[in-house]
């Protein structure tokens, strides 16, 4: 029963605990997100300038491929967009859950995705900053060193936050909308800075949770065998 313990562990180790993997999607996710919001912008410039200059009936055969080629970009983008939703909410829930079997807190993996999803980046600052403290704590009080991350981190992405909900207004003009993508490029690193720090603390928490199970399930099987 031991070395059945003993097997499962290594299993542990040889595979990636499931929401450290599922951080791992969601960063792939925010980087493909990134690329495709900005092929999303190229191709709604393209619409702009084609339908600024467009009289009726004269529509060249570049200018129709164009607009094929911009709606069907701007058409991935919004798929992209979704799954990218998906794959950062299921993420912070299992992370937000995972931090709750370590300590109490009055957030809630379903609160953390909703107001996420509602708000956006000016909550999601605030919940990686909680998440990233509280790991930090447990990891130090159980002797393990938590990953590195500056704190500015989440001031410059709550700034952030604030930044471009005040650019949406601009988006009507050129510049307005080139410092929108300049901004949710800058944003877009810095969720990834952070999520891979919060994503290798939830790890190495889960191994430790994991120790302190295999330990308990042996320090009982070795005192039924004393008792027998």
């Amino acid at each position: 029963m031991i070395c059945n313990n003993n097997t499962q562990q290594s299993e542990f180790f040889l595979n990636e605990p499931a929401n450290a993997l599922r951080g791992k999607s969601a960063i792939i996710w925010t980087f493909v997100s990134l690329v495709f919001t900005i092929l999303a912008w190229i191709s709604i410039e393209v619409l702009i300038q084609i339908f600024t200059s467009y009289t009726k009936g004269s529509m060249t055969t570049t200018e129709s491929f164009a607009l094929c080629i911009s709606l069907f970009f701007i058409a991935v983008y919004s798929i992209i967009l979704l799954v990218y939703i998906y794959k950062f909410s299921i993420w912070i829930y299992y992370a937000v859950k995972e931090q709750n079997q370590f300590t109490s807190t009055e957030l809630t993996p379903t609160k953390a995705v909703l107001l996420g999803c509602v708000i956006g980046p000016f909550i999601d600052a605030f919940i990686f900053k909680d998440l990233f403290h509280k790991q930090n704590a447990i990891l130090e009080n159980h002797g393990l060193k938590p990953a590195a991350l500056p704190e500015w981190t989440f001031t410059a992405t709550l700034v952030l936050s604030f930044l471009i909900m005040s650019t949406f207004i601009t988006v009507i003009y050129l510049p307005g909308r080139i410092v929108l993508i300049i901004l949710a490029s800058m944003i877009c690193a810095l969720y990834i800075k952070i999520m891979k720090a919060i994503i290798e603390n939830g790890r190495l928490m889960q191994i430790k949770r994991f120790d302190d199970l295999v330990n308990r399930k042996v320090e009982e099987i070795l005192k039924q065998r004393e008792i027998s």
